[in-house]
């Protein structure tokens, strides 16, 4: 007669589902232990042509806009991210994607946003992120060489592993909803706590929404975004004592290092 230590076998089970599924990820060339924040010329263009800087970072409760302290930080006078500035590390609005790469290594964080395009944000929700891809290292300079006339890609890139990504809260999107896509009208509680936020009825909590991006299969209006395999990591609360995702500073929260 022995008796079953359910405990033993839980443990043992677990240990094993995480080295087999390690093992997969290390004999699999088209999947990555890495995601990679790919850094890129600075272009204003897309961002609304109306709207003052710096841009808030994140929403309150309210709906209120909040600007972090450091966004207000100006070198001989003049927002550090909106100037051409004699500070080796004030941002031009025209800034190469290496002149961006200097300044995060130099802040020790990269600045959230809101990823405009065509003067619209592409983030829904109350949060700015940090987006990143999931993607195998030896192929980013051959995808980067392919899209090198292309403004969203660039060979410049900080890569994280993506157990520390989601250690620090990152997470993967959500690709399309089961029913349709609505934006939130002023009944709406979602409605004005954000640039853009997704109706309530969509199902996807305000607090989750920064994790979507519409999809769309079929043929009259085709969206598919799948094969960047995004990662996002969202600011918070209005304490973050840096307004991005903390590398090597120090913050009020748990960054990657």
């Amino acid at each position: 007669m022995f008796e079953i230590n359910h405990s033993y076998v839980k443990d043992n089970w677990q240990k094993n589902e995480q080295v087999e599924g390690f093992q997969l990820i290390q004999n699999r060339i088209d999947l990555s232990e890495w995601v990679i924040h790919f850094v890129h010329d600075r272009d204003l263009s897309h961002y609304p042509k109306t709207k003052d800087f710096p841009l808030p970072f994140i929403f309150d409760k309210t709906g209120k806009p909040i600007i972090h302290d450091l966004d207000k930080i100006a070198y001989d006078d003049q927002v550090a991210y909106e100037s051409s500035l004699d500070h080796p590390y004030g941002l031009a609005s025209d800034a190469s994607a290496y002149s961006v790469l200097k300044k995060i290594l130099f802040d020790g964080y990269i600045k959230s946003g809101w990823s405009f395009r065509n003067g619209k944000p592409t983030i829904y929700g109350s949060k700015s992120t940090v987006c990143f891809t999931e993607m195998p290292l030896y192929a980013l300079v051959e995808y980067a060489s392919k899209r090198s006339n292309s403004s969203s890609v660039e060979a410049y890139g900080i890569a994280l592993r993506k157990q520390e990504l989601f250690k620090a809260d990152g997470r993967p999107i959500i690709y399309g909803l089961s029913g349709l896509h609505q934006e939130a009208t002023r009944d709406d509680s979602c409605f004005g706590k954000g640039f853009r936020c997704l109706s309530s009825s969509c199902g996807i909590g305000l607090h989750e929404q920064y994790r979507y991006v519409a999809m769309n299969l079929n043929k009259n209006k085709w969206i598919d975004w799948t094969y960047e395999r995004e990662w996002r990591w969202a600011v918070t609360d209005e304490e973050c004592k840096v307004p991005g995702l903390p590398l090597f500073c120090h913050s009020g929260r748990e960054g990657v290092s």
